[in-house]
């Protein structure tokens, strides 16, 4: 048997089941198709979310650590941060609409390939057999253990372990090849491009910010989030602009950037900007998985949920799958099953009415250009209080619209209706505007 445990993948979730694994004494081979396997290579906001009992979770971050308090185990980081103070939406004619957290911040933006690089220099030090450039493609179960089969520059060939876990991301490969999304509902398909551009001009507070309406784009939605990262200099705040859109429009996500930058409404922000790099992703809307452990296999992170676990979710699912596995081996446990339950508890997406909730966030681009304008200048600087939270975000903005119902309807009764229907739309026809 070539290790105690096999990990497909080397994000977040991967390197935290490493780490987590090789200090509790376990043999561990991580393989990831990167050749520099902590690189940032994919969009992501890589924002710790902070409000109270996110994940069923509450994180302190201070002296170079991360700390879960409630799951009770931390990771160290020495990047920086970037506090933000919620998320901000703009109407067409630039109309601001504020959800703002209180208490500040109500996210920390991070470093994610500073987190990365640390822990990964943590398994190396740990002697984990460390893979690159090796592809995942299956991971089947056999009788007490798993086959695990790879490729490198040198082929195809078959590992095995007591255990494997599957962490290849949002739109796993190796998901889909053991026939786990035959059992999810498949909802749709998206590309996302990132522009990473210093010297914005943002005339706001930080925050995280989205841009709706047809004047922006006819399909999908451009947004952007600051950060400070080591590779682009200490101290440094880039922003990164992407681009989201529905697979199978007639769209160039990089001529809609550009265009975005040198010729969209707000240009005067990005007139100074420059672009330090680009990177993209295509990914995958399907039902979460319900019982990722299943027999010796753990599908961890990202590549089980609906869209994703956050950073921070996925490091709690490293370090939870990888401190039962030691317990089972021990003799303290006969299944994984607690595992599932940990899935289903800390995972909003999994509750009844969450995923609809989420996909309701898309709901508001099936809105005119105009109608958003009005909507959002309801009030002088239109703010709400809330958090950064996918799952709710979509509900707090028609709540706050909801209470002008009167003054809506008068103006335009056909408006006031769609906005109190709003919650019907479908989860696919939102994700695919």
């Amino acid at each position: 048997m070539d290790a105690d445990l096999i990990i497909i993948g080397g994000g977040p979730a991967g390197l935290m089941a490493a780490k987590t694994a090789a200090e509790e004494g376990l043999k561990v081979i991580i393989v990831d198709k990167k050749k520099d396997i902590p690189l940032y290579t994919k969009p992501c906001c890589s924002m710790l979310l902070l409000e109270p009992n996110y994940h069923d979770e509450n994180l302190k971050t201070d002296n170079g650590k991360i700390t879960f308090l409630k799951t009770g185990f931390s990771v160290d980081y020495d990047g920086e941060y970037v506090d933000l103070l919620g998320s901000m939406r703009f109407s067409p004619s630039l109309h601001p609409f504020t959800i703002k957290a209180n208490p500040y911040p109500a996210a920390k933006v991070i470093d994610k390939e500073t987190l990365a690089k640390k822990l990964f220099s943590q398994i190396d030090s740990a002697g984990v057999d460390i893979r690159p450039s090796t592809q995942g493609i299956i991971a089947e179960e056999a009788k007490d253990s798993v086959s695990v089969k790879v490729r490198d520059k040198n082929g195809e060939k078959d590992l095995t372990a007591k255990f494997a876990f599957v962490a290849d991301g949002v739109s796993s490969n190796v998901v889909n090849r053991m026939g786990l999304n035959k059992e999810r509902k498949f909802y749709a398909k998206g590309l996302a491009l990132s522009f990473m551009l210093e010297g914005v001009n943002f005339p706001y507070p930080d925050a995280f910010v989205a841009f709706i309406g047809k004047r922006f784009t006819s399909a999908g939605q451009f947004y952007m989030v600051p950060k400070k990262m080591k590779k682009f200099g200490k101290d440094n705040k880039v922003w990164e602009l992407t681009f989201g859109v529905p697979t199978g429009m007639d769209i160039n996500p990089k001529e809609q950037l550009l265009k975005f930058k040198n010729e969209g409404p707000v240009k005067e922000w990005l007139a100074d900007a420059k672009i330090l790099e680009e990177i993209g992703c295509a990914m995958s809307f399907y039902s979460p998985i319900e019982n990722p452990a299943n027999g010796r296999i753990v599908i961890l992170g990202d590549a089980a949920s609906f869209q994703e676990v956050e950073n921070q979710g996925a490091l709690m699912c490293g370090y939870v799958a990888s401190k039962l596995v030691k317990e089972f081996l021990e003799g303290k446990r006969d299944s994984l099953d607690e595992y599932n339950e940990f899935w289903k508890r800390c995972f909003e997406f999994n509750h009844p009415g969450v995923v609809e909730a989420t996909a309701r966030t898309y709901a508001i681009h099936t809105f005119t250009d105009e109608q958003l304008d009005y909507l959002f200048s309801l009030e002088e600087n239109f703010t709400t209080p809330g958090w950064i939270n996918h799952c709710t975000c979509a509900d707090v903005i028609f709540a706050a619209f909801s209470k002008h119902y009167e003054e809506i309807k008068k103006h335009d009764a056909e408006l006031a209706e769609k906005i109190k229907k709003y919650s019907s739309i479908a989860v696919d026809a939102a994700l695919n505007t």
